[in-house]
């Protein structure tokens, strides 16, 4: 999302205020997330080589350019505009969660529209456990104005959420994952190394988006953020046909309102007919009642 790519490197991150802690700031939650409450804790979020890939990029370049991480609890969400960041860069878990009610089947409770779903940031608590945060606690906690930030980017699965919230704090320029889908981490990272070296460049921050973009579709996955067997059809394709069946908004042939966002009708002739060429595709029913082109695994 955005509202304004024009803005300068060197402006945004040297010119822009005479006295800051940092020009870049790394929100990074990696809480503990239970297996089950009565059993140990497991380590979740892996978001470090994604921090690194930034450092790289940054010391490539004559840039006195002071980079900071902070970990993911709600105080040190509090404190960031004491620091007065020119960009945040959020890496965390966000997850969608069914609200009470709906539809009983046996045991489980059948989602039948996105709308019942609820977001949430996972955050992190004094025990580094993982708190889970909604848009409506993160009204209530942070008040600030946060007008300073000339980037904010929001690597957080469903995390489209969060715009609004944040355009209200006054940030301008956000970049988000859409509100229907996750990500991988290896994604986050592969689009952090080309969007940061292209901003290091000088280039502009659409120009930054479109490098990250770019780096991202060199991966050989598909957009339902899982983990593959040796043997999937999107391991064995290679690249041209991977963005094949990855980026069905370059097919005439698919006329689906949210194709961009990998979203089909059930009747889409793209999708049927990627399905009778390809058999380790199937179609994956989404919550929306639209459906993704997946893998068997």
């Amino acid at each position: 999302k955005e509202r304004s790519f024009v803005v300068d490197v060197e402006e945004m991150i040297r010119g822009a205020k005479e006295e800051h802690s940092n020009d870049i700031l790394i929100f990074y939650s990696e809480p503990f997330i239970p297996r089950d409450p009565s059993k140990r804790y497991y380590e979740a979020a892996q978001g470090k080589d994604e921090i690194e890939s930034i450092f790289r990029s940054a010391n490539k370049f004559p840039l006195n350019i002071n980079i900071a991480v902070e970990s993911g609890t709600v105080q040190n969400l509090q404190k960031i505009h004491k620091k007065l960041p020119s960009i945040i860069h959020f890496i965390s878990h966000g997850t969608m969660t069914p609200l009470e009610g709906g539809n009983v089947v046996g045991k489980k409770r059948v989602i039948e529209n996105f709308n019942e779903l609820k977001f949430f940031l996972g955050l992190e608590n004094s025990h580094f456990q993982i708190l889970d945060f909604s848009v409506e606690d993160l009204e209530a906690t942070l008040k600030q104005d946060w007008s300073f930030a000339k980037l904010l980017l929001l690597h957080i699965c469903h995390s489209e959420h969060l715009i609004e919230f944040f355009h209200r704090r006054g940030v301008e320029t956000i970049i988000s994952i859409s509100k229907y889908c996750q990500v991988l981490e290896e994604s986050c990272q592969c689009f952090t190394e080309g969007f940061y070296q292209a901003l290091f460049e000088g280039k502009s921050i659409r120009e930054s988006f479109e490098r990250g973009r770019e780096r991202i579709r060199t991966l050989t996955s598909c957009c339902c953020g899982h983990q593959h067997k040796s043997s999937c059809i999107f391991q064995l394709k290679k690249r041209d046909e991977i963005e094949e069946l990855c980026h069905p908004a370059k097919r005439n042939t698919c006329l689906c309102p949210l194709r961009e966002d990998y979203l089909h009708l059930e009747n889409c002739p793209y999708l049927e007919d990627l399905l009778k060429k390809f058999r380790g595709l199937r179609k994956c029913q989404e919550l929306n009642g639209s459906f993704k082109l997946c893998c068997k695994c």
